[in-house]
């Protein structure tokens, strides 16, 4: 185990697996439906609050969500491209496994919806 003091140092290069998935949602809805999708697109609309449904999630799932504005035409929605929501943090602040996860963000996205991408 390292602690958070100590660095690892190498001179040879590291390898890092492809994260992939096969099965990946497009949802513009509101909640996004999403079915058993361990990973996907979705739009967070201007109420700054999203339930995925994905059975995919689990009570110890790692759920990574990341702000991608480039997936506006997958969706059928012009993504926000507002400072605030370029800026915002988003965070999953509910899950229930075999079922949903929530997002919200700290600056709700106006206008447009905030375009989200997110991997469990």
């Amino acid at each position: 185990m390292i602690s958070p003091s100590q660095q690892v140092t190498s001179t040879a290069p590291f390898t890092y697996l492809k994260l992939a998935s096969s099965t990946v949602c497009t949802s513009s809805a509101a909640p996004a439906l999403c079915s058993s999708a361990p990973a996907g697109f979705v739009a967070l609309p201007t109420t700054g609050t999203l339930v995925v449904d994905t059975s995919a999630v689990t009570g110890n799932s790692q759920i990574f969500v990341q702000y991608d504005e480039s997936v506006g035409g997958w969706l059928g929605v012009t993504c926000n491209s507002l400072p605030g929501s370029r800026g915002a943090r988003y965070v999953i602040t509910a899950r229930t496994a075999a079922t949903s996860f929530t997002i919200s963000t700290t600056s709700n996205p106006s206008g447009n919806p905030a375009c989200l991408s997110y991997f469990i």
